[in-house]
């Protein structure tokens, strides 16, 4: 059995358990953006958690457009994907190689409705599962498309599960310039905004290094994240922001769960200056 790190999602413990408030401070304009609360999502994540399925329609400011759809297994309760119920909180998270035991689950196919859109296969030593757009051309899905996954799983065995992709995540600010990236203070409040939704949760995460901000909340279209965790990221280093509305569902998989999540996200780079 191998650990491996797979992307900013995957980050296994939060860093600090007090709370965020960064003492009443609203930055002008920004009466809203008070306090980022820490949010502890070890029991949700612990919870006999044992793999994902991400389906997950991407727009950077930095890439063309894709559709991409990564999954990784192991024992029960090992797994860390960072879920979350949907409470308007934060948390700073610290991965490393301890991140996740990757484990084989045989074949995984990949539906929109009716219509296979790929499947996929372990390889060799290959620690999880991916595909894209851009080696998978049909690998392609509309808003409100019903997207399952059904895994022949020679570890958990055999499960499906289905969710709606949401609708698209339009409207994101802060919105880079012409040319570089956005600019923030590790010292002020980053307000975080878009075109509210229907979705039943929006994740914002910011990721610089091997630490990552989570947070997860309504689909309200506007949050701040509070300089009391941006300060831990560090200051003159670029970070990677990414705004998706999402859907999820948990799969029962014998004594373990599956988490099937489509995301509709946005990203962008900011870098953080003193």
């Amino acid at each position: 059995m191998r650990r491996v790190l797979l992307f900013s999602a995957l980050v296994a413990a939060c860093a600090s358990n007090t709370s965020a408030s960064d003492g009443g401070d609203t930055d002008a304009g920004l009466p809203d953006l008070v306090v980022t609360p820490v949010c502890d999502v070890g029991a949700d994540a612990q919870s006999g958690l044992s793999g994902l399925v991400r389906f997950d329609h991407r727009v950077t400011t930095y890439a063309p457009e894709s559709d991409a759809v990564i999954a990784a297994f192991g024992p029960p309760g090992t797994v860390d994907f960072a879920w979350s119920s949907g409470r308007d909180c934060c948390s700073l998270r610290t991965f490393d190689e301890t991140t996740l035991y990757a484990s084989p689950a045989g074949t995984i196919a990949l539906l929109d409705g009716s219509t296979t859109l790929a499947t996929l296969k372990q390889q060799g030593d290959q620690l999880f599962y991916q595909a894209s757009t851009g080696d998978t051309p049909k690998l392609r899905w509309r808003s409100g498309d019903s997207l399952t996954a059904k895994v022949d799983g020679e570890r958990i065995g055999s499960i499906s599960g289905t969710v709606v992709a949401p609708s698209r995540i339009e409207g994101v600010t802060p919105e880079p310039p012409e040319t570089g990236s956005v600019e923030a203070s590790v010292g002020r409040n980053l307000a975080v905004t878009w075109t509210p939704g229907d979705g039943p949760m929006v994740s914002i995460t910011l990721t610089s290094s091997n630490k990552t901000i989570a947070c997860w909340v309504q689909d309200s279209g506007s949050f701040g994240i509070s300089r009391v965790l941006l300060v831990q990221l560090g200051a003159n280093r670029d970070a990677l922001l990414t705004v998706s509305r999402m859907n999820q569902q948990v799969v029962p998989a014998g004594d373990a769960k599956v988490l099937v999540e489509a995301l509709d996200s946005w990203s962008t780079t900011v870098h953080l200056a003193q």
